[in-house]
């Protein structure tokens, strides 16, 4: 679904969100590439993390697979996705396991479904150099207003729903 990556020592310039690099299934096989002398400067002190966030949508419960898929993907109620996801909380990122990290909160599955565990890996390749280089400095704008996360509830009468946030550049 999309990974994100961080170094402890970035200061994103317009929102509190930091991390350095990402991107969506949306962009997928989409490489992050810089100029010919430019780059993304680290420091001797930088450490770096992850957020690897993946959908495994094979065994979902449902006789429609491309709906359980779609109702998966999309963050539709359903139980056993965790305590902070109700009914009311449909369509938010509550009912896709947001803060669940001991793996206890996911999409009913088949009763057929496996159990035993995969694992599964993420593979990057990292180029750097010793030369001096253009930096380039990162930043990621959200909206609205530099939220992380914004709820964004199933309106059958107004589908469209418009965000934005305003930055200044100084």
């Amino acid at each position: 679904h999309h990974w994100i990556a961080k170094d402890g020592i970035h200061k994103n310039p317009w929102c509190p969100v930091e991390y350095v690099f990402g991107i969506g299934a949306e962009s997928r096989n989409t490489p992050t590439n810089f100029p010919a002398g430019y780059g993304y400067r680290v420091s001797d002190a930088a450490w770096w993390g992850g957020n690897i966030h993946l959908l495994h949508t094979d065994h979902l419960a449902g006789s429609n697979a491309e709906i359980a898929a779609k109702e998966c993907n999309e963050c539709y109620y359903a139980a056993g996705k965790g305590p902070e996801c109700t009914p009311e909380k449909n369509g938010t990122f509550q009912c896709c396991g947001d803060n669940c990290f001991d793996g206890s909160c996911f999409c009913p599955t088949a009763p057929s479904a496996p159990t035993t565990q995969t694992n599964y890996y993420l593979q990057y390749t990292v180029m750097y150099t010793r030369e001096m280089i253009t930096p380039i400095y990162i930043g990621v704008w959200t909206a609205p207003g530099c939220q992380t996360f914004d709820d964004v509830l199933r309106n059958h009468e107004e589908p469209e729903h418009r965000a934005s946030t305003s930055i200044r550049q100084h």
